[in-house]
């Protein structure tokens, strides 16, 4: 497939409504017609929880370093729709401030044409240069061998698979941690 270079931009908390659209119709895909479970949910799943949404778009407000934070980027083909997208968060617990949680996805208009390297690269890129994080750390459903090939090429490191962590629609499916040391 051809490579595609995005445009990646910052997402603000006030333009949100493509994005979460992108979101619905990127979970249609969740473990069907060939594609891996990417979300822990069921392919029944009624979409974005309204709940999440809301917190989502709150914590890209919260300035970086404080509970809840969160940054996420839009990766743009030439037409302008969302070819992917990535987020960096804080974990849960305040002693962790040095790390940050990765979330990503690819269109399935776009997957196979470097989109999620070029995302991983981008904001591998921006936390050196705007945060103190000194680690990245993810997690992937097992199975998900894009995923695994992705992360693995960008110099994540596994270091737990926790077996049988979600039953997802009557299938045991487990959950890969990897992590990333950036400085």
């Amino acid at each position: 497939m051809e490579r595609l270079a995005p445009v990646i931009r910052q997402l603000e908390s006030a333009r949100l409504e493509t994005f979460f659209a992108y979101l619905e119709d990127q979970l249609k895909d969740n473990g069907r017609n060939g594609t891996p479970l990417f979300q822990p949910q069921s392919r029944d799943a009624p979409g974005i929880d309204t709940e999440k949404a809301a917190q989502f778009r709150a914590s890209l407000d919260v300035d970086i370093g404080k509970a809840q934070w969160r940054r996420a980027w839009g990766a743009f083909d030439p037409s302008r729709a969302f070819a992917g997208h990535i987020d960096l968060r804080a974990h849960p617990d305040h002693y962790t401030s040095h790390r940050a949680v990765l979330g990503m996805g690819v269109h399935r208009n776009h997957r196979g044409q470097g989109v999620g390297r070029s995302l991983v690269d981008f904001v591998i890129s921006w936390a050196l240069q705007n945060t103190a994080i000194e680690w990245i750390d993810l997690t992937f459903l097992g199975g998900n061998t894009p995923a695994e090939r992705l992360y693995r090429r960008a110099g994540f490191t596994e270091v737990a698979t926790i077996q049988d962590m979600f039953r997802i629609d009557g299938q045991s499916v487990h959950d890969v941690l990897m992590t990333k040391r950036i400085r």
